[in-house]
């Protein structure tokens, strides 16, 4: 009797782990969809834009809306970002998102990849950068802009900011391009310390122009991640 009743234990226990499994299953298939880039300790959440825009936030200027695309430019899964300028947009019109990471420790690294579907010309100016912003740092420290590609020269200061010119070439067409920086670094030396007090991070995706006319330009963003270096998903193509 004592020997039935185990095994019946045994088998409700191995039916239930059963249904479990397929329930997960089923959840998993068609209901959750997880950004298609393993993150190892990253402090963004949805950085492949998988799940739609959110917690992204718009903070264009005189230009489109930044949109997320299904079934356009993915590095991975079927959704990137696209941040776009057109020739009718407004005198300096910037497109742009961010997101408000909280995270205990001093973000190390960021990386990520673009895709240029479109340009300007020389006279329209435009590049691309990513901001890291400390928010509430005691005493306060600038934000770092880390100017990815587009301009020759140092794009014009914004207040508490400071540029660091990734690259002054002009973008690869037609192609995933992969990025990164160790961006506590840049702020060590920069910015002469690492803020104190501060409670959150800002990742801010932007493109911009500094010519005298709007260019029409489009610059897709995916699989973006800040973290530690040691936890970086990301890879040179």
């Amino acid at each position: 009797r004592r020997r039935g009743w185990r095994g019946g234990v045994a088998t409700a226990a191995a039916l239930a782990g059963l249904l479990a499994s397929l329930a997960c299953g089923l959840v998993r298939d068609s209901e959750f969809h997880p950004t298609p880039t393993p993150v190892m300790g990253n402090a963004l959440v949805n950085p492949g834009f998988e799940n739609g825009s959110g917690p992204w936030i718009s903070r264009s200027a005189g230009a489109p809306e930044p949109i997320v695309v299904a079934g356009g430019a993915a590095h991975a899964g079927t959704q990137s970002l696209l941040l776009a300028i057109d020739p009718s947009s407004s005198p300096d019109a910037v497109a742009g998102v961010d997101q408000l990471a909280t995270t205990a420790e001093f973000p190390e690294f960021v990386s990520g990849y673009y895709f240029v579907e479109q340009w300007g010309d020389r006279d329209s100016q435009p590049y691309f950068e990513f901001v890291v912003a400390p928010q509430g740092p005691e005493p306060p420290v600038p934000a770092l802009r880390f100017v990815l590609s587009g301009l020759a020269h140092e794009p014009a200061e914004h207040p508490d900011t400071v540029v660091v010119m990734v690259s002054r070439d002009e973008p690869r067409m037609g192609r995933w391009t992969y990025f990164s920086y160790p961006v506590r670094e840049a702020f060590l030396q920069r910015a002469g310390q690492l803020p104190h007090g501060w409670w959150g991070m800002a990742l801010r995706l932007e493109l911009r122009y500094e010519g005298a006319a709007a260019p029409g330009a489009r610059v897709y963003f995916d699989d973006l991640y800040m973290g530690p270096q040691a936890g970086n998903p990301n890879r040179p193509d």
